[in-house]
């Protein structure tokens, strides 16, 4: 193989690899990473009548878990909040299904709810999770290895070539 076409190999193998790096790394990235949801909006107004709260009115979060997740994934760092940022106290949270409800029996809606809305924070799984973590790690790993496998390649394309022109003895 003469020198030009190793250069060329060299080179294409080299974008080749990064192209297909980045690839895999953002894939992994999407199977190792929660995502978390801050504020997602909640009325409460189908809860409350004449300021008496419904105790068995439930809400649902739109990330809520099904499937596999319900056991081995629920909901984390949960908060709910009123308009003014504080903590509502009194409420019953169901990390297995996303599902919540207000455990007071009365609620001044003027003093605390902004239009009768909650905010709700959590982090969830995605679809494409991997809730094992021994398979995070070794996925983390096998992108590393792939980048020093594509990085070995290059450099010893690019050794021969230094070394058929001279540069290297």
């Amino acid at each position: 193989m003469d020198t030009i076409n190793k250069l060329l190999l060299a080179f294409i193998t080299l974008i080749i690899g990064l192209v297909l790096l980045g690839s895999v790394a953002t894939s992994v990235g999407s199977v190792n990473s929660l995502t978390t949801v801050t504020n997602e909006t909640q009325s409460i107004a189908g809860a409350i009548s004449e300021g008496i709260v419904n105790t068995s009115y439930g809400f649902t979060v739109t990330n809520a878990p099904t499937d596999w997740k319900t056991i081995d994934c629920p909901l984390t760092s949960v908060a709910i909040v009123n308009a003014t940022n504080a903590d509502v106290a009194d409420y019953t949270f169901y990390a297995n299904n996303g599902t919540w409800y207000l455990s007071g029996t009365t609620v001044n809606t003027s003093k605390f709810w902004d239009n009768n809305n909650s905010y709700v924070t959590y982090t969830y799984c995605g679809d494409n999770y991997l809730n094992l973590g021994w398979g995070r790690s070794v996925l983390g790993v096998a992108v590393g290895m792939f980048a020093l496998a594509i990085l070995f390649v290059s450099l010893a394309m690019f050794y021969s070539l230094a070394k058929d022109a001279g540069l290297i003895e």
